[in-house]
């Protein structure tokens, strides 16, 4: 979590809620006593439009939680690092969620160049304006490294799940290994679901983690053969026997070493090839949001 895109600070918190309130002729400690559907209604209201026309200025793409000294003491990449066994996982790529063909996606470069603009709006109000060009260019010189997709839609994808997500994941999982006692593993999520969708996308985990890959919701996605069986049953292995208090493990998965950032101990599963051990893929592509300024480095 993070301000100001993926959270309200304290006091924006406090505006919001008086007006939703307000809206609904009532006062915040009423709220719990009022329909949920209204209190939805009202809050699409309040944050309805673009980020910069909203009445507060954080809370520009996600509302919560609020850091508020008690039940979240502060932002993670501002707090110390729990002792704690923790298990990282994150998609190939996080952001085709939110780029399918349902969804709005460039078809040119200039477009492309204005939606990243666009994007980046999400964690701040004010862009450089060489910034879009510079990621644009940072993710197609790192798609050519290694043979991947240079077109809009493709890199778009790609610029916006590692900001959101996998930038954010990768560098807790290395300040963890290196400031934490407890044992920390990073997965890296790669199976590919069936068009409209593409790539790996956010949440494409849980259909394996829960075994519903094969449900009349998933299906289509996801599908039920074979392989999904077999990653499913890997996934479950893995995370049940964690959260049993052991190393990760799977009778069908190499050893899970512990994630040390220098060295092959990346999990990467789902894929066709099987599941393997190795250095984090795609590491060259977050090392722009390092000089961004954009997302709070951990």
């Amino acid at each position: 979590m993070w301000p100001p895109a993926y959270t309200l600070e304290p006091e924006d918190s406090r505006t919001a809620f008086e007006a939703v309130a307000e809206r609904l002729g009532s006062h915040v400690s009423a709220l719990r006593d009022l329909p949920a559907e209204a209190i939805l209604s009202a809050w699409r209201e309040f944050f309805a439009g673009i980020p910069a026309e909203h009445p507060v200025r954080s809370g520009r793409w996600f509302r919560g939680p609020v850091v508020d000294g008690r039940w979240m003491p502060d932002y993670d990449h501002r707090s110390p690092v729990p002792d704690v066994p923790t298990m990282a996982i994150n998609t190939d790529t996080e952001g085709s969620f939110y780029t399918v063909e349902t969804l709005p996606h460039p078809t040119d470069e200039r477009e492309l160049r204005g939606m990243v603009a666009d994007y980046l709006l999400k964690g701040t109000d004010r862009v450089p304006d060489s910034l879009p060009e510079e990621l644009v260019e940072h993710y197609r010189a790192a798609a050519r490294r290694r043979g991947g997709p240079t077109d809009p839609v493709s890199l778009y994808t790609e610029i916006y799940g590692d900001g959101v997500f996998r930038y954010q994941i990768v560098r807790l999982a290395e300040r963890a290994a290196r400031e934490s006692t407890a044992p920390q593993y990073l997965m890296h999520f790669d199976y590919t679901v069936s068009p409209p969708a593409f790539g790996s996308p956010h949440e494409a985990t849980s259909p394996f983690l829960f075994g519903t890959h094969g449900t009349d919701l998933h299906r289509r996605s996801f599908g039920d053969g074979p392989l999904e069986q077999q990653v499913a049953a890997e996934f479950m292995d893995l995370v049940s026997s964690f959260a049993h208090g052991e190393p990760p493990h799977s009778a069908h998965c190499p050893r899970w070493p512990e994630f040390t950032p220098d060295r092959a101990s990346t999990l990467v599963l789902g894929g066709r090839g099987g599941p393997r051990v190795t250095e984090v893929p795609k590491y060259d592509q977050l090392r722009v949001w390092d000089r961004a300024e954009w997302v709070p480095r951990p």
